[in-house]
């Protein structure tokens, strides 16, 4: 039994000796195989190839793939390694022939390396071709078969065999000779790349084409004869010409390879990009742009999202003719927003009950803290609807809907929306945050009207509840969404977007903007545009129920031109973008996110018992404890001035009482020259002891206000002009001035004069001893 064991000993040794040669090779070889650094890759939603930019190192070389197509796979072994699926990264039949080969031509015309050795060689990074370095590759691709598949390593070896010039890898090869992906190679193409890494000089442009046609050939005629080709697919790649010069990697997103490219570096990414839509809508912007340089507007841009899922379909970051500024990406550049931030307002102050749809705002001259906003127009019509205000895009109401909303309140709401770019308090903004007082970037701007569209959407799809998952950021590379639908907040309701996207539809849009009436033809879209102060931003976001597309026109260095609007400029190019997406049915009306109300027709509040022209309507359902109309009263009148006696036989007036729809005198100042139907009251009787109504107001200044005072060219202070608004045109109004006496007006209520630097008092009696004081600031 002992001699037994002694005899077994040597070859339990020679195993373990063995055991440890083969673990210190595997410690020797590095894992992975390659540390190269790689080429950003971002493809389309479907695998196609959008653009590519080249490695740290100068090399186009593609990250691996998942696999190679079976084409190549046939022909890189019939030319390098036909025993490849049968040995174990060693053929001792090649290695044999190799050194017969040598030793017939008495020098190396024969290597005898399998594909597993070649990949080792490339591995190593060592060209040398000694006896020692090809053992070494040996003992590499022994290592190798033992770790890898024979599928893997094919993989491996066709992403990082050299291709000629700085070429490195089949993906970019395809590419770089053919222009198209290796999946889309004929058998000539693949048999060209196929003995190229054998030879990678074989490619030049005026050399050794011969020689490359001659290898092409052969491993051509090699597939003919093995029954891989048919005698008809071997004449016709016979006959398929050499590529030319190398070709350059397309760059169809520029701005969108360069943004993934920060955080996916040497990554393959595939983007949601629809590579077909994107190509269409670049090559527009382009002529866009080529058009605007008339006007020296030299950028653009463009981006188009799923609004059900967020994901950017389209990614135009600008014009891709040369210029200066070409490469800036204007779609996370900040810029100021304009208008855009309007039916945000409008829809929060709805879904918070502040505001019904059609209630009225004053449209009169507005001084805040010496910020005095103004219409485009530069007119004012006393009274506007909030839904017509967001339609006609007026600055003056929605500034007074800011201020009774709350900045800080809304800037809460904004950036629960999306918005990034509020980098400053409440008071850094002011009033301002409504006209484009805060900067904005179009990704912030259009996901934020695509959060909307989703969660009207989900509201009427999902059981009338809220998710705040609706609400992210457009997307550039897929992500799984959730199935899971708990309850979020609603500081915007359903119904609130929905009345929000019908005064965004409609047409009406302001001739002073421009022509916006050639835009009727056009799908329904809920669309807004905005212009910056300084004509220095055009924008335009529209959103159907399915898609929401962004536009941006200007100048990345922010000079402005005039003329520049957004729905001059952007609008455009935002519905030529819209004929190129499917139809998209309008949105449903979230029903269950309303209730019926009593409206009144005048001043759009809840109307009250006295109110006489009313309408039932639909609201949201926040509205519903909203105040009640307050501008409809009971007014008694005289009757043409007829008198009756009564049963005592005295005199008395004829009354008749009445509902009326009165307002303010500012607001009613305005409004009358606006308005055919709009009906003023009479003068008051002078028996009429006391009235609880304002028989005048102050236009300008308003209380707490700050004046600047004009001065001329020469630097001289020139009068400011103060002026009000009074009931009965027979009135005479007395102005005073800290209690100084400046003068009197009839009829035309406007004064000029010349207050000193400082805090001052206005006191105006009319001749009734009516009586306003308010307090001013002169800068």
């Amino acid at each position: 039994m002992t001699s037994v064991n002694m005899k077994r000993k040597p070859y339990w040794l020679a195993l373990l000796v063995i055991a440890a040669m083969l673990t210190a090779l595997h410690l020797w070889v590095p894992r992975p195989l390659f540390d190269s650094p790689t080429s950003t890759v971002v493809t389309d939603r479907n695998g196609a190839l959008v653009g590519a930019r080249i490695a740290t190192d100068e090399q186009w070389r593609f990250p691996e793939s998942d696999s190679i197509t079976d084409k190549f796979s046939r022909c890189i072994i019939a030319y390098e390694d036909q025993r490849f699926y049968y040995h174990p990264g060693i053929d001792p039949i090649a290695i044999i022939r190799a050194i017969k080969s040598n030793i017939s031509h008495r020098h190396i015309a024969e290597g005898g390396s399998t594909i597993t050795m070649q990949l080792a060689r490339m591995a190593r990074g060592n060209q040398d071709r000694t006896l020692w370095q090809k053992m070494l590759e040996a003992l590499w691709a022994v290592d190798i078969e033992l770790t890898y598949s024979k599928e893997e390593i094919l993989r491996m070896y066709a992403s990082h065999a050299p291709f000629g010039g700085n070429t490195v890898g089949i993906d970019a090869a395809a590419w770089r000779y053919f222009g198209r992906s290796a999946s889309q190679l004929s058998w000539a193409e693949n048999a060209t790349l196929a003995v190229l890494p054998n030879s990678p000089a074989l490619i030049h442009l005026s050399r050794n084409r011969e020689a490359l046609r001659r290898k092409r050939d052969t491993l051509l005629r090699l597939l003919h004869e093995d029954g891989t080709l048919t005698a008809e697919e071997y004449s016709l790649a016979l006959s398929e010409p050499l590529p030319d010069q190398p070709l350059p990697i397309p760059n169809r997103a520029p701005h969108l390879l360069t943004r993934l490219a920060v955080k996916h570096d040497g990554e393959t990414v595939r983007s949601t990009i629809d590579l077909g839509l994107q190509m269409q809508l670049q090559q527009m912007a382009d002529r866009y742009s080529h058009r605007y340089k008339a006007n020296y507007i030299s950028d653009i841009a463009l981006i188009v999202a799923d609004a059900e899922s967020g994901e950017v379909l389209a990614y135009v970051g600008n014009s891709t003719q040369q210029t200066a500024t070409s490469q800036v990406d204007n779609i996370i550049s900040e810029r100021s927003t304009g208008s855009l931030l309007k039916p945000f307002l409008y829809a929060a102050m709805m879904s918070s009950g502040d505001i019904t749809p059609r209630l009225i705002v004053a449209d009169t001259p507005l001084n805040i803290n010496g910020f005095t906003p103004s219409n485009y127009s530069k007119t004012f019509s006393g009274i506007v609807h909030a839904d017509e205000a967001v339609t006609r895009s007026l600055n003056v109401p929605l500034v007074r809907m800011l201020a009774q909303y709350g900045t800080e309140r809304f800037m809460t709401v904004l950036r629960w929306l999306g918005m990034t770019t509020l980098h400053y308090d409440a008071a850094h903004y002011g009033a301002s945050l409504i006209l484009g007082g805060a900067e904005g970037t179009l990704w912030d701007m259009t996901g934020m009207y695509a959060s909307l569209t989703r969660r009207l959407n989900h509201y009427n799809t999902g059981g009338h509840t809220y998710d705040d998952r609706d609400l992210h950021p457009l997307r550039l590379t897929p992500i799984p969404q959730a199935t899971s639908r708990p309850n979020g907040t609603s500081r915007i309701s359903a119904s609130a977007i929905w009345f929000a996207y019908q005064a965004m539809s409609a047409l009406n849009r302001p001739e002073e903007e421009a022509d916006w009436y050639n835009f009727r033809s056009m799908k329904q879209v809920a669309w807004k545009t905005g212009t910056s102060w300084g004509a220095r931003d055009g924008w335009a976001i529209g959103t159907t129920s399915r898609y929401t597309v962004g536009v941006w026109v200007g100048n990345s260095s922010g000079e402005g031109r005039a003329g520049l609007t957004g729905v001059g400029y952007a609008a455009p190019l935002m519905f030529d973008a819209f004929t190129m997406l499917d139809d998209s049915p309008w949105f449903e009306q979230p029903a269950a996110d309303m209730q019926a109300a009593r409206i009144c027709r005048h001043s759009g509040h809840i109307a009250s018992s006295i109110c006489a022209d009313t309408d039932n309507e639909m609201i949201p359902r926040q509205c519903i404890g909203s105040a009640v109309c307050p501008y409809c009263q009971y007014v008694h009148l005289s009757a043409d001035g007829a008198w009756q006696v009564n049963s005592a036989g005295e005199a008395v007036s004829r009354i008749l009482t009445e509902s009326r729809f009165v307002l303010p005198p500012t607001q009613e100042y305005y409004y009358a020259g606006h308005s055919t139907t709009y009906r003023k009251l009479p003068p008051m009787r002078p028996d009429c002891l006391s009235t609880t109504r304002e028989q005048f107001s102050i236009i300008t200044p308003e209380h707490n206000s700050i004046l600047v005072v004009p001065r001329n060219f020469g630097g001289k202070s020139e009068k400011v002009v103060m002026k009000a608004a009074c009931r009965d045109p027979e009135a005479t109004l007395y102005w005073h001035i800290d209690d100084q006496y400046i003068g009197q007006t009839h009829g035309n209520h406007s004064i000029a004069c010349a207050p000193d630097i400082g805090e001052h008092w206005l006191t105006l009696v009319d001749n009734q001893g009516n009586r306003k004081v308010i307090r001013f600031e002169v800068k």
